[in-house]
């Protein structure tokens, strides 16, 4: 019912005299063009990422993250548009804290720019604040954890939103991973 609404709706801001230029990821496109082809590509890796493990799994995930360049059409202003860019969104951050998690024990720092990235997409997005903390915390980077809480919190109370709730704020209590390889700070010359 949302592909036919959407499609709908769509051919109708599309068909004015004045033919639509839009554009998606910053790409200009028309109906027919990049941001549906993209659309389109993005649905079946989430839809593929959903439904499968390991491999193919990793792959769809990575080609979400590759496809989601930022808000779908920020040009249309309707209201129809909406709950496909919060999906779209909410897959995106999802695949990419997916993909941290896998690549956590062989690629930290990988896995913290991923985590970066989600958040950029979403400010306010607690789950994955807790794991950016928490990843930090076991790398023994407190600052950097603590940096992050702090801006969760400030985007939070801009947004209107409450504060980080228990499970972020617990995040803080993670405690380092003991390695004989450390990751970021050295704290042992202090």
């Amino acid at each position: 019912m949302l592909l036919k609404t959407l499609y709908i709706s769509l051919k109708a801001t599309l068909s004015s005299p004045k033919p639509s230029c839009l554009t998606y990821g910053g790409f200009p496109t028309t109906a027919a063009g990049t941001a549906w082809v993209d659309y389109w590509a993005f649905l079946a890796a989430a839809a593929t990422a959903r439904a499968h493990t390991g491999t193919p799994r990793i792959t769809a995930q990575q080609r979400i993250a590759t496809l989601y360049t930022g808000e779908l059409l920020p040009e249309l202003d309707t209201h129809w548009i909406e709950a496909s860019r919060t999906d779209a969104q909410n897959e995106t951050i999802t695949a990419i804290a997916q993909l941290s998690e896998h690549c956590q024990e062989h690629d930290p720092d990988r896995a913290v720019a991923l985590l970066q990235v989600a958040l950029e997409y979403d400010h306010t997005h607690r789950a994955t604040a807790a794991q950016l903390i928490r990843l930090h915390q076991r790398q023994g980077q407190p600052d950097a954890a603590h940096r992050v809480y702090a801006q969760l919190a400030a985007h939070l109370v801009a947004a209107g939103l409450p504060g980080p709730d228990h499970t972020t704020t617990e995040a803080l209590n993670t405690q380092p991973i003991p390695t004989h390889h450390h990751h970021g700070h050295d704290n042992s010359a202090a």
